[in-house]
């Protein structure tokens, strides 16, 4: 999906949504701030509070760490009127995998690989996106009137929190659109309805860099560690909202689908899981290409920076970063270089039995669901796709 299409959709789910945020929408103090809804939904009756900060911004010494609760109090009353969306990684399988996706829906193969590069190649270079900012750990909770008005007359309600896919590398809150019918299916009956969550995570080069010399003074796969704090943001907040912090299901599609399956697995099962339920759509698999390819993709994202060491990379202005992590380099999507909490991925701790038990899990996929990823030029050619995807012969 374009950058162009994300920010139409996002802008369009909160357009459709606003009233005008005014003093009779409530607020809800979250002791580093209080935070006022942005608008009220009378279709859908819901409540819309965006763009809540869930973690110090990652900025300076905190860039490539694990997140950080939010410090101190602001004093005015916020209202995340300000859009914002983590720095996307652009990657090649993007475009040629978008136009060959469509090729293959519509039988139109063989699919000519020389054209479709001429054709991207002639596209209009990529306009970032004015949401894009590294203080981009914010998430937005979607409530039913009735259930925040009336959270003391019950125990509260389920929360659904969304993790949005995009490879690793792309994706935000809003780019699946608004989730307002699902809300309204919530609804029905006697039910009051459910809270929905989404939040941001740390994408590409901000969020999976990896590798032995990262870890000596920075956090592999922090993108990973930015939806656990939002996890555990959850269950210290989401009572004032109106939530049942003991009723929470995550949910996610395809890199948010992998997501959910790593927080699952996440410290091996030994710390206790922050939901108690799971649906993962598409859940995407990356292989663990193995020390040496970690520290090597590391080394590059240094010398694409033009330093010698994470604390120069830290010390740089966003700008520079932005300008790498938009590129489309062999470093763009770093997500294949992911540990994954732990050396083993989380197909091989769920054989081992190293994952939290005793939550439901529901589970989906698409027919014909990698055909954006596949390298079309080997669609026809088993030893390339063996090669180029690390198929082992069986």
């Amino acid at each position: 999906m374009s950058t162009t299409v994300e920010f139409l959709l996002g802008s369009l789910a909160l357009a459709s949504s606003i009233l005008g945020n005014d003093s009779s929408l409530p607020t809800v103090d979250l002791g580093y701030q209080i935070h006022r809804a942005i608008s009220l939904d009378e279709t859908f009756n819901t409540y819309n509070f965006t763009n809540i900060p869930y973690a110090e911004p990652p900025l300076g010494p905190l860039r490539f760490k694990a997140p950080i609760p939010p410090r101190g109090r602001k004093s005015e009353i916020q209202d995340g009127s300000i859009g914002k969306i983590c720095p996307q990684a652009n990657t090649k399988w993007n475009g040629i995998g978008s136009l060959f996706a469509a090729a293959y829906a519509t039988d139109r193969l063989p699919f000519n690989y020389t054209q479709a590069e001429e054709t991207l190649a002639s596209s209009p270079p990529r306009i970032m996106d004015p949401r894009v900012t590294e203080d981009c750990l914010v998430l937005d909770v979607l409530v039913p009137k009735t259930v925040f008005d009336e959270q003391s007359k019950s125990k509260g309600a389920p929360v659904l929190v969304w993790i949005y896919g995009g490879g690793y590398a792309l994706g935000d809150k809003t780019m699946f659109g608004s989730p307002h019918e699902l809300m309204a299916a919530t609804q029905q009956g006697e039910n009051q309805g459910a809270i929905w969550v989404a939040m941001n995570y740390r994408l590409g080069a901000f969020g999976f860099l990896s590798g032995p010399t990262l870890q000596e003074t920075g956090t592999a796969n922090a993108g990973l560690h930015d939806q656990r704090l939002a996890l555990e943001w959850v269950q210290e907040n989401i009572h004032k909202f109106g939530g049942d912090p003991d009723n929470v299901t995550l949910m996610g599609i395809s890199a948010g689908g992998g997501s959910v399956m790593h927080q699952i697995t996440a410290y091996g099962g030994l710390k206790p899981a922050l939901f108690r339920q799971a649906i993962t759509q598409s859940s995407a698999f990356v292989p663990n290409p193995g020390t040496q390819l970690q520290e090597d993709a590391f080394n590059n994202f240094l010398s694409l920076l033009n330093v010698s060491s994470l604390e120069e990379a830290r010390a740089l202005d966003s700008a520079a970063l932005l300008q790498i992590q938009s590129s489309e380099t062999p470093t763009a999507h770093l997500s294949l270089n992911c540990l994954i909490w732990r050396v083993l991925p989380w197909c091989q701790l769920i054989l081992q039995g190293s994952y939290s038990k005793g939550i439901s899990i529901l589970s989906s996929h698409m027919s014909h669901e990698g055909i954006f990823f596949i390298n079309p030029r080997a669609i026809d050619d088993e030893t390339l796709l063996r090669q180029r995807h690390r198929i082992p012969h069986i």
